[in-house]
């Protein structure tokens, strides 16, 4: 499953705590942070299929740990998107929108 942007910073509810506690506990043996353990657990419960992260320690301690959602710096996954250099953008921001003027995220 490929979440769009769009729907990145929604706050998805978490359906069972109970079982994504117990798997983020389940993480802590891998990893000291809880917090990011739990994490990568709601992020399993929603079943992504990545989680990016610019946290070395988290990418390299739990990147091997679940079958289902992957640990990726942000550079490799844009990487696997494999979009061709000067690729037209889909959507683009709004000419009012600040980024509108910026050029960082044109490819």
């Amino acid at each position: 499953m490929r979440v769009s942007f769009n729907h990145l910073f929604i706050d998805y509810p978490v359906h069972d705590s109970t079982a994504v506690q117990t798997r983020a506990v389940y993480f802590e043996q891998d990893h000291p942070e809880p917090s990011d353990c739990r994490i990568l657990a709601e992020a399993e419960e929603l079943q992504l299929e990545f989680v990016l992260t610019y946290d070395h320690d988290f990418e390299k301690r739990l990147s091997k740990v679940s079958s289902i959602s992957k640990l990726i710096k942000p550079s490799s996954y844009w990487s696997s998107l494999d979009i061709p250099r000067g690729a037209k953008p889909k959507t683009v921001p709004h000419h009012t929108n600040p980024l509108s003027e910026q050029t960082w995220w044109r490819w």
